[in-house]
């Protein structure tokens, strides 16, 4: 697993990794069973398409906004110019799959999990996947949130023997406000603020 960072600025009390921060550590991670792009076994497979990505069962499309509503394994790859990829599953237990994404949002996180229990994000072994936003956001009146291009209100665990590269214009790249784990990937963070920050906790392992 290796993690880098690379940050413009950075400060805050929460917990966070340094911005000079690069671990590389061998772990067995588990495989996903597709190459980029291919069905995930055991997974609800949703492929992302500008205007025209498909709901299916637990997962809800408003224009380019995918919406993950029940618990389950959902498995996505494609591309959003300009959308969200967002979890709304109130105490439910979700496992993401990236197998091959690129979400581009010009106004709000381009992965946002707004409210569940747990959630466990997997970058599918060999896949290439890439989280952008802007310099500016459009935020509801009096919050703050969310404020990175990959922003968690549950507890989020990464893993996978894929790769995630976060570009993030706005503020923070991958913020959690509950615990933060990271077990595997490949992950490289460009940030405007801080590049990984976590409210209770942040677990490379």
């Amino acid at each position: 697993m290796t993690v880098s960072e690379s940050v413009s600025a950075g400060s805050g009390s929460a917990s966070q990794l340094d911005s000079s921060i690069e671990s590389i550590i061998d772990n067995a991670v588990e495989p996903a069973a597709a190459s980029p792009g291919e069905a995930v076994e055991g997974a609800t497979g949703v492929e992302l398409k500008d205007g025209a990505s498909q709901a299916a069962e637990g997962v809800t499309v408003n224009g380019d906004v995918i919406t993950v509503t029940k618990a389950g394994h959902y498995a996505f790859s494609g591309t959003l110019s300009d959308g969200q990829l967002m979890v709304d599953a109130a105490g439910a237990d979700v496992t993401l799959t990236l197998n091959g994404v690129d979400i581009r949002s010009g106004s709000s996180a381009p992965l946002y999990i707004k409210d569940a229990d747990r959630v466990k994000l997997v970058l599918a072994d060999g896949s290439t996947n890439i989280l952008t936003d802007s310099d500016s956001y459009v935020l509801a009146t009096g919050s703050d949130e969310p404020g990175a291009v990959l922003f968690s209100k549950a507890d989020l665990e990464i893993d996978g023997g894929g790769a995630l590269t976060v570009h993030a214009n706005y503020n923070n790249g991958i913020q959690g406000k509950d615990a933060l784990s990271i077990t595997g990937g490949t992950l490289t963070v460009n940030a405007a603020d801080d590049g990984i920050v976590g409210r209770d906790s942040v677990t490379v392992s």
